[in-house]
């Protein structure tokens, strides 16, 4: 066998997803969790593929360097994206990405941690890029 060669691995077909499975799993995804500082839970939902790459991409500006002003702006945009009623529709609009500016910053930031984790976005890479 040549260096670019490799055997073909066993594979346990029943682990396989298939790509009707892969692109079957069109359901959203909620969950919930109470937030000191409020009479309740909060419920968020997960983020299309295509609703979280327009988020990421709203950092960016036209020549595809990131903005600062707006990743100011991600995490409370991201609960504005995320925050649910109780049958799923959306409660915030992006007209309350400012009003949410004067609630309490450890209310933003546990359901912005919570949506990061339920919506695969990398908590890491938003804070390099404010940094920069």
């Amino acid at each position: 066998m040549s260096k670019t060669e490799t055997a073909t691995p066993t594979v346990n077909t029943e682990a396989i997803v298939t790509r009707d499975q892969l692109l079957g799993a069109r359901k959203r995804r909620f969950t919930q969790f109470p937030v000191e500082g409020l009479n309740g839970k909060v419920r968020i939902r997960s983020l299309s593929e295509r609703e979280k790459s327009d988020y990421e991409s709203e950092f960016m500006d036209k020549k595809g360097n990131f903005s600062r002003d707006k990743l100011l702006s991600a995490r409370r945009r991201l609960i504005c994206l995320v925050v649910v009623d109780a049958e799923g529709n959306p409660l915030l609009t992006d007209d309350d990405v400012k009003a949410l500016e004067e609630i309490d910053g450890r209310i933003t930031s546990k359901i912005q941690e919570e949506a990061q984790v339920h919506c695969g976005i990398g908590r890491a890479q938003v804070e390099e890029e404010i940094k920069n």
